[in-house]
């Protein structure tokens, strides 16, 4: 029984290809093991990016209720100003019955021009007032743009959180698939050396049978598809893994254009602010004067 295995091994050596073919295996399984570990970069990458946008939208957060404040205050100054604008307008109905009462044309032209000169006043109110409420409607229009961006980037945070949670278990699958393939790899690496040995043991017995050498390309022929088998799922890991990194790939292009789009709305919300503070004060100057 034992010649008769040593027979059937006798073969093996013109199979090159079967043993090239799992030492071959054995060196680009390194290969895809670094794919799974850039992967689980790319997937950590991607949790970092999440973050940061986190950040982002928790400062955008804070500008919008900053604006907030400023709208409030610049809807205070309207009022305020609107106060003073009737109050004005009072004092020249005042003044114009005082005209329509006077004789004297010294008082009535003294009238007159008093009446003129709050007249302007007024005018430049009803002009501050209408900046005011142009400036309201920016405001109104920027913060309710800021808060659309900032349900997108909550869109987003989610969506990255998610991609970063699926990617990293599909690493840890692609790894347990390593694992069992290398368990099978080890299995054929001791199939080839207990074939080499059962050869060897061939020589030494310098024997041949030739019914048992056709069974023993019948176990080499298995072996081969095994070994094809096995290759075609290291295929599908590698095509796997290169369509993940090109999905994390546009989630970060797309998130950086968010990121970019909301400091741009957080810039002009700023220049807003400032416009309205100057305008503020031109008002208040302007009033002190008169």
């Amino acid at each position: 029984m034992l010649l008769g295995k040593v027979i059937k091994t006798g073969a093996l050596i013109a199979s090159g290809v079967l043993i090239g073919g799992l030492l071959s295996y054995n060196s680009e399984k390194t290969d895809i093991i670094k794919g799974i570990d850039s992967l689980k970069n790319i997937a950590i990458e991607a949790k970092d990016e999440a973050t940061q946008a986190t950040a982002e939208r928790d400062k955008l957060k804070e500008d919008v209720e900053k604006l907030k404040s400023d709208l409030e205050k610049a809807k205070t100054k309207v009022e305020e100003l609107t106060t003073e604008r009737d109050t004005y307008k009072d004092r020249v109905l005042e003044l114009e019955e005082q005209l329509n009462n006077t004789t004297s044309k010294d008082e009535a032209e003294e009238l007159r021009n008093e009446i003129k000169r709050l007249e302007k006043i007024i005018q430049d109110l009803n002009n501050e007032i209408a900046s005011q409420e142009n400036t309201i409607n920016d405001l109104t229009s920027s913060i309710e743009s800021a808060q659309a961006e900032i349900q997108r980037l909550n869109d987003l945070i989610a969506f990255k959180d998610e991609l970063f949670i699926q990617t990293y278990e599909k690493a840890i699958e692609y790894e347990n698939k390593i694992e069992e393939l290398e368990k099978v790899l080890k299995e054929k690496d001791a199939t080839i050396s207990r074939l080499e040995q059962e050869l060897e043991e061939l020589k030494n017995a310098n024997s041949n049978n030739s019914n048992e050498n056709e069974s023993l390309k019948s176990e080499i022929s298995s072996l081969k598809s095994e070994l094809s088998k096995l290759n075609s799922e290291k295929t599908q890991l590698e095509s796997e893994i290169e369509n993940l990194q090109g999905q994390l790939g546009d989630s970060k292009n797309e998130i950086n254009n968010i990121i970019d789009r909301a400091n741009q709305e957080i810039e002009r919300a700023n220049q807003d602010q400032i416009e309205i503070l100057q305008a503020i004060e031109n008002a208040k100057e302007e009033i002190a004067n008169h």
